[in-house]
């Protein structure tokens, strides 16, 4: 922050006054530090209750958070530029960059769906339909059990297939002995 308005605020309360002008809710002690800074004030509403405003010095910082974001946005800019390197066939290319955070290993989705899922085997709610999808093939008769259970990869999703077939297998008996009374 070059501009001398906010040299002496807090970065959280930088961080509150920004989401303050954004209309994001704010707890009563962030809005009680803004208006002891002097960002915001409490003004009275047109219906009744009470209006929190930003005061003049809070635009200022406002205005001095803008033009430091756009001045770094530029600096990015202009260093990614440089970054690119361009080859003989004229396609840009943007050097890879090591993240510091370690991620997650992006994983096909076992279901066969097409999807990827960050971490784990399936995507939310895909494990339970891969199931359902090969009891509902077994009870057909369209694979056999030993072929459904060689497309899972744990044990639970063995038992899960073996449950399901299991709850369906009775559901079509208990129809059966129904239907012939």
């Amino acid at each position: 922050m070059s501009n001398n308005t906010n040299t002496m605020i807090p970065a959280q309360a930088l961080t509150d006054l920004t989401d303050h002008a954004e209309d994001v809710k704010l707890h009563h002690s962030k809005i009680k530090r803004l208006v002891n800074l002097g960002l915001i004030e409490e003004r009275p509403a047109k219906f009744g209750g009470r209006f929190m405003a930003i005061t003049d010095k809070g635009r200022a910082v406002l205005a001095a958070l803008d033009a430091d974001a756009e001045a770094e946005a530029d600096a990015e800019a202009e260093a990614e530029a440089e970054d690119i390197k361009v080859t003989d066939t004229a396609i840009a290319t943007k050097p890879v960059r090591e993240s510091s955070r370690r991620s997650k290993a992006m994983v096909a989705c076992a279901c066969k769906c097409g999807g990827f899922a960050n971490g784990g085997r399936y995507l939310p709610g895909h494990d339970a339909q891969h199931a359902s999808n090969l009891a509902t093939a077994i009870v057909a008769g369209e694979i056999t059990e030993a072929e459904a259970l060689s497309q899972v990869a744990t044990h639970a999703m063995e038992r899960k297939v073996r449950g399901i077939v299991a709850s369906r297998m009775t559901r079509i008996e208990k129809r059966a002995v129904k239907a012939a009374k």
